[in-house]
């Protein structure tokens, strides 16, 4: 048996409280390169993020590298300024650490807000990436 839930605003932020806090702050005050979103599936990263978006005004573009398998376009998108303020959410599993690397370095000098998403254990912080 399938069971829908449906999830309201107040439900979500009661549920993700200190989560959303985080990743507000994050986008907000961009203290490093990226944040990053992991554990298992279904343990509401995605539904976070798009709160916090929402609540803050950011867009969300998501880039599934097992759909939009060229990440030298999302590069080349990078370079051009976002019509409105918009958070880059880049679901990581089964990318390549160079091409995680290559999203990070363009991501510098880009007004973009890079957010990775995975359902691994992610030890590596993103600041860690030169």
């Amino acid at each position: 048996m399938v069971v829908a839930v449906s999830l309201d605003d107040k439900s979500i932020e009661l549920l993700f409280t200190t989560q959303i806090a985080q990743l507000t702050d994050f986008i907000t005050k961009r203290t490093g390169l990226c944040a990053t979103l992991s554990g298992p599936p279904g343990t509401g990263k995605t539904v976070t993020l798009y709160y916090a978006a929402k609540k803050l005004g950011y867009r969300v573009w998501t880039v599934d590298p097992v759909i939009d398998q060229d990440i030298d376009k999302v590069l080349e998108s990078l370079k051009f300024e976002p019509l409105s303020p918009t958070i880059l959410h880049v679901l990581i599993d089964g990318l390549a650490r160079s091409e995680i690397e290559k999203i990070l370095k363009a991501s510098k000098t880009s007004s973009y807000v890079v957010v990775l998403e995975t359902t691994n254990n992610i030890e590596t912080t993103c600041v860690e990436i030169k």
